[in-house]
């Protein structure tokens, strides 16, 4: 689900994703991608779409994933993987 909502000079984008705990890292990876893309797009610099296992090979993706896995799961191993 997607929420916009006004704040002081410009609009908050809420993004609402049901997602299995184990890949939430990846998800939200994902997500940040495509609003990179968007943004990039919007600023007139676009790069074309980015889905599925191509995403996950966009520079950046493997930090992002990481980062994310830290935020949502602190105790994580650091390579991301699952048990």
């Amino acid at each position: 689900r997607w929420e916009l909502e006004a704040v002081r000079a410009g609009t908050r984008l809420t993004l609402w994703h049901s997602i299995d705990r184990r890949f939430i890292a990846w998800g939200a990876a994902g997500w940040h991608i495509c609003l990179d893309v968007l943004e990039r797009m919007l600023d007139g610099h676009p790069i074309g779409r980015l889905v599925g296992a191509e995403a996950m090979q966009f520079e950046g993706w493997q930090r992002l994933k990481e980062e994310y896995g830290r935020q949502f799961n602190p105790q994580a191993n650091p390579s991301g993987s699952t048990p």
